[in-house]
């Protein structure tokens, strides 16, 4: 069974403009751009996608990891990424007993940067096969 989770971004803090900067999907995931609303599709839990935002300067780097695992939701936060740890390359260790692997299953995280600010990803239903995901970059 398909699973799909839109993604929405809000950015309540003026002093700094954030955006997608690389987007990567993990078994038979993949993303699609709709008129600005960004919809993550996999195929079957289990599968995930990811998604690295910064700032206009490239700076504050975050990723946005994003899954269905044992049929449920999940998402983690990882801050301060630097410029060498693509989406491509921190996707993987999420599997397989990666440094990623044992992160608890949640529907809802949030994390600070090295600059304090706040960063977070909540689902907004956990239940079925298609999801809105919030992140708000404050």
């Amino acid at each position: 069974m398909a699973y799909t989770v839109r993604v929405r971004a809000r950015q309540p803090n003026a002093n700094a403009y954030f955006h997608v900067a690389e987007m990567a999907a993990f078994h038979s995931g993949s993303w699609s751009n709709t008129d600005g609303v960004l919809k993550l599709t996999m195929s079957a839990s289990g599968t995930s996608g990811m998604l690295r935002y910064q700032t206009e300067t490239g700076a504050e780097a975050f990723t946005v990891a994003i899954g269905v695992h044992n049929y449920k939701p999940w998402v983690h936060i990882l801050p301060d990424v630097a410029p060498s740890e693509t989406c491509v390359a921190l996707l993987p260790q999420y599997y397989a007993g990666g440094k990623h692997s044992g992160i608890p299953i949640v529907p809802t995280c949030t994390v600070y940067n090295s600059a304090q600010r706040s960063l977070t990803a909540t689902f907004v239903s956990t239940e079925g096969h298609d999801y809105s995901l919030d992140i708000v970059i404050g």
